[in-house]
């Protein structure tokens, strides 16, 4: 997280602490003795006031005054015992999640002058400079500084309050990553992401540009330390499905499969096939460096054969057409233009035919330059009117200028030309 944005978290944390507790007034509940008075102030101390009845509440006319005497409470607890409020806070009637953004706005406002001190050096630095971002630079020490105060910061709240529960969209969104571990678990897991990309901050793996070779060394030692770390944490069943869902095996097929739309039964089936072909050859995954990429090539015939065996004879004609780089170009444009999922296998099958009647007229050696150059144009304009049919004008302009088989057309068509003049 940038320091401008961890800063702007901590105002916006305090901001929420004075909203809410205006909110939580709106409504007292009859049995909270705590009412307003008329003493206005501003902050995470006034925001606490405000939710236990001794402050004004924004929004808030006509409000019943309690009597002075039951308007101490805030102003009597010691701010430097953070449970000792937490506490006060839940036994006046507050809801945890209000308790959960005054303590966190009290927080905040203790790590306020080191943020802005933070800040202050950045808005020093000329606006025109460049900033190196490697490892040991200015800004790699500024971000690591700033990173790392928002996790004390943090780490401070989940010790005075405890673990925050999850919402029903984050943890929707991390069952969606790891699978559908528990709750306890999906926490666990954001704690450990959380304790190893503190670890890459510290080693500087975050930075941009070239890795340097100990670089990827460090980066392959922090990945077998998370590996064994989530193996310790998860049971072996929890561990198969959290690889299912998370592991560069899956997420890599995911991708390589997004055009071909395997069914549950052909994706497992794939998966268990690769995870093999990753054991029985030793690749590394993800691959770190060219060498790694090389020796996933070689033997990348062999899980082909696997892949058609498993699939037969059909279904792997689809996925040979479905993994190929210009099918996975018009795929892309029909999902991003909402087309029908067909008009992107008519459209790659165009392509290829337009192709292989281009390669045709090169070998008819009864035509001349200029007839061969103008039947290629009449194929290219023939086959660039039915393209803008079937992706769209829009559509056809992407395709075009990203497809291998229609930039070959074109420089074909091209090259014949200037040989026809």
């Amino acid at each position: 997280m940038k320091s401008g944005l961890v800063w702007m978290l901590a105002l916006s944390l305090g901001a929420n602490a004075a909203l809410l507790a205006a909110r939580w007034r709106s409504s007292p509940t009859p049995s909270s003795p705590f009412a307003r008075d008329d003493a206005a102030s501003v902050g995470p101390a006034a925001a606490g006031a405000r939710a236990l009845g001794e402050g004004p509440a924004s929004g808030v006319a006509g409000a019943p005054s309690a009597p002075a005497s039951e308007t101490t409470l805030w102003s009597a607890l010691d701010l430097g015992d953070l449970r000792s409020v937490a506490a006060a806070l839940r036994a006046a009637g507050i809801p945890e999640d209000d308790v959960r953004v005054i303590v966190g706005a009290v927080i905040d406002d203790r790590y306020k002058a080191r943020f802005e001190a933070i800040e202050a050096r950045e808005r020093q630095r000329p606006f025109w400079s460049v900033r190196g971002r490697g490892a040991g630079s200015e800004w790699a020490s500024r971000y690591s500084e700033s990173y790392g105060l928002w996790r004390e910061a943090e780490a401070l709240k989940r010790d005075v309050l405890g673990p925050e529960p999850l919402g029903l969209m984050e943890a929707r969104n991390l069952r969606a990553q790891y699978g559908p571990l528990s709750e306890d678990r999906l926490q666990a897991m954001v704690q450990l992401e959380r304790d190893y990309q503190d670890l890459s901050m510290q080693t500087g793996s975050f930075s941009s540009g070239p890795r340097m070779p100990w670089e990827n060394e460090q980066a392959e030692f922090i990945a077998a330390e998370r590996r064994r770390d989530i193996e310790a944490l998860l049971t072996p069943e929890e561990l198969a499905t959290y690889d299912l869902h998370a592991s560069y095996t899956s997420q890599d097929l995911r991708r390589q499969l997004a055009a071909f739309a395997p069914t549950e039964q052909e994706f497992l089936a794939l998966y268990a096939l690769q995870n093999e072909h990753v054991r029985t050859h030793g690749l590394k995954t993800p691959p770190m460096n060219e060498v790694d990429l090389s020796a996933a090539e070689k033997v990348k015939p062999q899980l082909i054969e696997q892949i058609k065996v498993t699939l037969g004879e059909e279904r792997f004609r689809e996925y040979e057409r479905a993994t190929d780089a210009g099918y996975r170009v018009a795929f892309s444009v029909t999902q991003r233009l909402n087309l029908p999922r067909e008009n992107a296998a008519t459209a790659y099958s165009l392509a290829e035919d337009t192709r292989a009647a281009v390669k045709a007229l090169n070998r008819d050696t009864a035509l001349t330059a200029v007839d061969r150059a103008a039947a290629m144009g009449r194929l290219l304009d023939e086959a660039d009117a039915r393209l803008d049919t079937i992706l769209t004008p829009a559509g056809a302009s992407v395709y075009r200028a990203r497809s291998s088989q229609w930039r070959y057309v074109q420089s074909e068509l091209s090259q014949k030309q200037r040989e026809a003049r």
